[in-house]
């Protein structure tokens, strides 16, 4: 009798816990059915910004809690886009900085990501680069002779030129974005003297000057060469028989030099002496080059090679040089085989390199001033001098690998642009 209630009573246990765990069941089925399905709606038409930045609002139409994000592009930095809220508990909106944009590069791009349980939207973010505008070179060296030059302007937009020279026309004076040609033509020196001018090219906010200088170089051997030597850095002395100032190897610090007439006279002996500074008794090992930050010469131009310079003079062998020693013009006219006929009003093609002295590594001195000392870039077998030029009379010059600190004149060289 004890076994039968027992199994009685085992058999309501198993029936209650049955019609529970179906209650159970029902419960949440009926929790799942009773659950609104996630409605999310947002604008996702996208939005491009300039370079500025701005503040803006995404509203969103949504029945559940939704939360932002920011996700960058891969050619973008992070960072550069601020959500607030990054949640929100129904209707409402998400408010967007977007930061000034101050690189002129391409286009940075972003997603603001918004989800709701199983809703997703994405709004595209793009804004766009600064305004820039760059040039392939900063002056043209312009000939003596009518002539036209091209410049390739490089630019994330439209750019447009004009000058206030009348001496200057520009021929094509707009484009677009990429890389475009700057067109102008350089009227005849005549009778002026050496000059100098302006073309301005802008782009929206940005803008670049190309700076035109005319009288100052000849073309020789399809180089420009430059009439006078460099006085100060930057500069040019005015006369073509000024010596101007003598520049170290890769330095741009300018010593002063004494001319032929004055070189043997006695108010002048403290001149010949070492200058107060002066790198004395070191003949240092320096870069393999003369650095762009040292390089003294004035924009356009650069100190010549080896090379330049003997095809200045013609080669190596006497009968092929193209220079003529004159001590009484207390210099050399260098650059055509005429230049034995060439004076200072008949040029025939040639530039005049004045005498000009040096300084000495050793001990700052300089020694003398009746021979014409020019310098190169170029370096022989070592870094611890250049190859240096050096004329006394006709048939009567050679080369010298000067020590880097030994001082001497800069006649420096353009590349001629095409048209």
């Amino acid at each position: 009798m004890k076994k039968v209630s027992l199994m009685i009573a085992a058999l309501v246990t198993m029936t209650l816990i049955c019609c529970c765990s179906k209650d159970d069941n029902k419960n949440r089925e009926d929790t799942k059915q009773n659950k609104e399905e996630a409605s999310l709606t947002v604008d996702e038409s996208p939005i491009t910004i300039d370079c500025l930045g701005d503040v803006f609002n995404i509203d969103v139409t949504c029945n559940v809690a939704s939360k932002a994000e920011v996700v960058y592009g891969d050619n973008s930095t992070e960072n550069w886009i601020t959500l607030s809220p990054e949640k929100l508990s129904g209707n409402g909106s998400y408010r967007v900085s977007v930061s000034e944009y101050t690189s002129p590069l391409a286009p940075r791009q972003a997603e603001i990501v918004i989800t709701a349980d199983d809703k997703t939207a994405r709004v595209s973010i793009t804004q766009t680069p600064k305004e820039s505008v760059s040039l392939a070179i900063s002056t043209v060296v312009a000939l003596d002779n009518e002539r036209t030059y091209s410049v390739d302007v490089t630019s994330n937009a439209v750019w447009k030129a004009q000058t206030s020279e009348n001496w200057i026309v520009v021929l094509k004076d707009e484009g677009g974005a990429g890389t475009n040609k700057l067109q102008i033509k350089v009227a005849a020196i005549g009778e002026n003297p050496r000059r100098d001018g302006s073309v301005v090219i802008t782009s929206g906010s940005s803008g670049a000057i190309l700076k035109v200088s005319q009288g100052y170089g000849v073309l020789i051997g399809g180089l420009i060469w430059s009439k006078y030597n460099i006085n100060d850095p930057g500069t040019f002395v005015e006369d073509i028989e000024e010596i101007g100032k003598v520049y170290c190897y890769d330095s741009k610090q300018a010593w002063p030099i004494v001319g032929f007439n004055d070189f043997n006279k006695e108010e002048f002996a403290s001149a010949k002496g070492c200058p107060a500074g002066y790198p004395v008794n070191n003949a240092y090992a320096g870069e393999d080059t003369w650095q762009a930050e040292n390089d003294p010469c004035p924009d356009g131009w650069r100190i010549p090679t080896a090379d330049e310079m003997w095809a200045l003079i013609g080669g190596q062998e006497a009968p092929n040089w193209h220079y003529h020693f004159y001590y009484w013009n207390q210099g050399a006219f260098c650059g055509s085989p005429d230049a034995i006929n060439a004076t200072n009003t008949d040029m025939k093609g040639c530039i005049f390199i004045p005498f000009a002295g040096f300084r000495r590594w050793e001990d700052g001195v300089q020694p003398e001033a009746d021979r014409v000392w020019v310098q190169t870039i170029t370096r022989p077998d070592h870094n611890w001098g250049r190859v240096c030029f050096v004329f006394n009379w006709t048939e009567a010059m050679g080369t010298w690998n000067a020590d880097n600190n030994n001082a001497m004149a800069i006649r420096p060289v353009a590349d001629l642009i095409e048209e």
